[in-house]
């Protein structure tokens, strides 16, 4: 005999606010009179803040295992701290070597490089290069090129730097081995700020200016090639992907800072999510992030000398919907 549930269905309960979940979970909110429903989406999400607010700061590893360091916490002034995060907590770490701003990094969250910057009393730029092992930093070899805010792809030991301000802005290219930076082909145009993605072998440089800000250039160890341009021209965004189809570059400035997130599977790129907080400038180079697994730590909001220590996280979540009847 069928049961009563599988004739009627299930009653819908009448609740005065939105639950959290569970997804497809469906009710009538007689405070607003409407009936809802929870879905599964790709969205941003707000975590645990740092414990240092700054921006221009370098980072590697995932969402779930996280190394952040250096960075601008005022105007003028040069950080050298380093945070470790668990995808839960940040915790307070060994500072660089180096304090400087306009860091750049790969790797992971044990085996991480820091890569250039700007520091010193002149607030010069530096051919700095440190080693992370999980606990310290040690000094890893020079670049031929002294610059900040480049665009990097790769680990620890096989990565790539592209570009930067000298304070000019260079097209010099360079890979690193684990101990010696050498000498690579040159990028097609001078540019900063752009974000980077995959491997030293197959990577990408993505966005950037001066100009249109829109490109994104493929590396195969030697050639150059372009690839699908952005919907959104912009620079100082952040970027991750282990790989060439897996990468995503978030946030950014344009004129404005924005909160677009793009993502590229090797040939174009689709509009996925805004986040919640509007900045550029965060913990850049996140390369072994996934495009449903990466974070965006610190940063600069559009108001004039401010900074965040304010985390998001992308990934699957649960959006409350609203059943329309037309």
């Amino acid at each position: 005999m069928a049961e009563y549930k599988t004739i009627k269905g299930f009653k819908t309960q009448s609740l005065a606010s939105d639950p959290s979940g569970p997804e497809g979970q469906v009710w009538y909110n007689t405070a607003s009179a409407a009936l809802k429903y929870n879905t599964l989406v790709t969205a941003w999400t707000t975590v645990n803040s740092m414990n240092t607010t700054r921006d221009e700061l370098g980072g590697a590893g995932s969402n779930t295992a996280a190394v952040v360091y250096g960075g601008a916490p005022g105007d003028g002034v040069f950080g050298n701290s380093t945070e470790t995060y668990d995808g839960t907590s940040w915790t307070t770490a060994a500072n660089l070597l180096n304090a400087s701003a306009g860091v750049k990094g790969v790797g992971t969250s044990t085996a991480a490089l820091r890569i250039g910057g700007y520091g010193g009393p002149t607030g010069s730029y530096k051919d700095w290069t440190e080693e992370w092992d999980g606990t310290s930093w040690s000094a890893g070899g020079g670049m031929a090129t002294a610059r900040g805010s480049s665009a990097c792809f790769g680990i620890l030991t096989a990565a790539v730097t592209s570009g930067g301000y000298t304070p000019g802005y260079t097209n010099a290219t360079e890979g690193y081995n684990g101990s010696t930076w050498s000498s690579e082909t040159a990028y097609p145009t001078p540019f900063a700020a752009g974000g980077g993605a995959g491997t030293e072998t197959a990577g990408i440089v993505i966005g950037g200016g001066p100009g249109s800000k829109t490109a994104t250039n493929h590396y195969d160890g030697s050639t150059w090639t372009g690839g699908g341009a952005l919907n959104t021209g912009r620079s100082s965004g952040v970027s991750s992907g282990a790989t060439i189809p897996a990468a995503q570059y978030s946030g950014g400035a344009t004129t404005v800072n924005v909160t677009v997130t793009e993502q590229y599977d090797g040939t174009s790129w689709t509009e996925v999510a805004d986040m919640n907080t509007v900045r550029d400038e965060g913990a850049n180079n996140i390369t072994q992030g996934t495009q449903t697994a990466t974070f965006f730590a610190g940063g600069h909001p559009p108001s004039a000398g401010t900074r965040t220590n304010a985390t998001e996280e992308f990934g699957p979540g649960i959006s409350t919907k609203t059943v329309t009847v037309s």
